[in-house]
């Protein structure tokens, strides 16, 4: 591949980075639950712990990557995703299920008012309800960045499932980069939390090696990085 843009770089850097996070570790990890003939939904592919993720929910993200990478393949899109995205949210869902359940309750109680009209907190500096956010994905985060790159300006989003936060977000405006990845959004931005924005990533990142993966579909062992198959115990 030729010389890549800053954010192209960005982007293999997080994947280098995911996928040798704790290489040097031990495997003396708490011992897990033993593997268990589960029966998984059809369309699943991958499970870490508890949690299913279904071939959909990895090809939904893979557009906004898409988008980074457009000349990436249908398989290293995959890998990507499930590195940066599906991975780091399906170990966040483990930390605290319930946690997640009631910050996604909230985020819909909030986004029933914000369509009806009946919440008008006070404006921040910039004339937003939350927080004001402009920049290209690596300021937005992919979730974000991906969901609102062709919505509407002024419409909230549904819930953005971000590893450890649902977030509602309005798109202000767009500005054209040079390419799509450089497109830069300002939005609106209202977060709600179940693990602490100060330690998630720290808690995700030793997370890993507490909730085994399960690779539902053999083919999907050609998608995750085989260092993330060690570290996360990667069974049948």
């Amino acid at each position: 591949m030729s010389a890549r843009k800053p954010e192209h770089r960005a982007l293999a850097l997080l994947l280098a980075a995911a996928a040798g996070l704790g290489c040097e570790r031990g495997t003396d990890a708490a011992p897990q639950p033993s593997a268990s003939a589960q029966q998984w939904p059809a369309g699943v592919v991958l499970a870490v712990g508890t949690r299913a993720i279904s071939a959909e929910e990895v090809d939904l993200a893979s557009v906004w990557i898409q988008n980074i990478e457009p000349g990436a393949s249908p398989a290293h899109l995959r890998r990507l995703t499930v590195t940066n995205v599906i991975l780091p949210r399906a170990v966040a869902h483990e930390l605290d299920p319930a946690g997640r359940e009631r910050a996604l309750a909230q985020a819909r109680e909030r986004l029933a008012e914000l369509r009806s009209g009946n919440f008008a907190g006070p404006l921040g500096p910039s004339g937003v309800l939350g927080e004001y956010i402009e920049g290209p994905w690596t300021k937005l985060g992919l979730p974000g960045w991906g969901t609102l790159l062709d919505a509407p300006d002024g419409e909230w989003s549904e819930p953005i499932e971000d590893a450890g936060s649902w977030v509602l977000m309005r798109r202000l405006w767009r500005r054209e980069g040079a390419t799509p990845a450089a497109t830069v959004l300002a939005v609106d931005a209202l977060r709600f939390d179940w693990l602490d924005p100060a330690t998630r990533r720290a808690s995700i990142d030793s997370a890993m090696d507490q909730f085994p993966l399960t690779i539902v579909d053999p083919a999907w062992r050609e998608v995750v990085p085989e260092l993330i198959q060690h570290r996360m115990k990667a069974r049948r």
